[in-house]
């Protein structure tokens, strides 16, 4: 089962890297840019890698669902080498989606609980948690024009957007 897919393009690298979380390898498979399998990505116990993003630093940052944590892993100049914990705690559980605000939080699907979860984007330190307009098992979300954040709320099948900045919920954006 194919849960997410993330594509590096850093100027640095002579080719993009297609990342691939898989839920039944609790891996990350990783092709080159022409398709070819060239390896896994492993380390601290991930399982269920359910959202990928790029740190701006190059750096891996990848959801593992069934340990409530986001791990990080070097880019791919370090072959995607294990480095650590970088987020935990403040409430998460199941994280899935992944994205970065505008003032560089990092902010979280947390799937089992029904929130969203910032932490400080440099740091992984949790800042708090917040809902609203009946979130219900968020999976992918995004920021979006005006910087505002976009929600799938599955149990829902509708998006939900809030305030990029404030996090207060701003509406039904698709039901």
């Amino acid at each position: 089962l194919i849960i997410s897919v993330v594509i590096s393009d850093f100027a640095q690298s002579a080719f993009a890297d297609m990342l691939v979380g898989s839920d039944i390898t609790n891996r990350v498979l990783r092709y080159d840019d022409s398709g070819k399998f060239v390896g896994y990505i492993t380390g601290g116990g991930l399982t269920a890698p359910c959202g990928m993003i790029f740190r701006p630093d190059g750096d891996l940052l990848v959801a593992s669902n069934s340990t409530h944590q986001v791990l990080q892993f070097g880019g791919a100049s370090s072959n995607y080498a294990y480095k650590g914990v970088f987020a935990s705690g403040g409430g998460v559980l199941s994280p899935h989606g992944l994205t970065f605000a505008p003032n560089g939080d990092l902010m979280v699907a947390s799937y089992s609980n029904d929130t969203l979860i910032r932490y400080d984007g440099t740091t992984g330190a949790p800042k708090h948690q917040f809902s609203g307009g009946g979130l219900d098992n968020p999976t992918n979300l995004v920021i979006g024009p005006g910087n505002d954040l976009y929600v799938a709320s599955n149990q829902t099948n509708s998006i939900l957007r809030f305030d990029g900045a404030t996090d207060a919920f701003k509406g039904v954006f698709v039901s």
